[in-house]
């Protein structure tokens, strides 16, 4: 279990599409990487982060979440094909969780 962010980036380049990952560092430097690494001709921009105590758990609980509601474009990719308030929604859903189970892993 790691303590960390789920963020959700997004990318000028890329309309339509949200970055949804983890990391243990801060989100605005991991959006630096990726933009460093892929080629891609914008800056991934981070749109919304939540700090979390298990990382790897809140990362697959989103990516499911979205996965059952359509927006997953490739099974090996973290890009969703989703509006951003509806990747916002799920993440505030997520930090719910974590505010209303007792044993909860999920923190503010």
């Amino acid at each position: 279990m790691s303590q960390g962010y789920v963020y959700a980036l997004i990318n000028p380049s890329l309309q339509g599409l949200v970055k949804v990952g983890k990391t243990t560092k801060e989100p605005e430097e991991r959006a630096k990487e990726i933009s460093s690494s892929t080629g891609v001709p914008t800056q991934f921009i981070v749109a919304y982060k939540v700090f979390v105590s298990d990382c790897d758990y809140a990362e697959k609980y989103l990516h499911t979440l979205l996965e059952k509601k359509g927006f997953r474009i490739n099974q090996n990719r973290e890009f969703f094909n989703a509006p951003l308030d509806e990747v916002i929604n799920s993440m505030l859903e997520l930090k719910n969780i974590g505010k209303n189970e007792e044993n909860s892993d999920i923190q503010d």
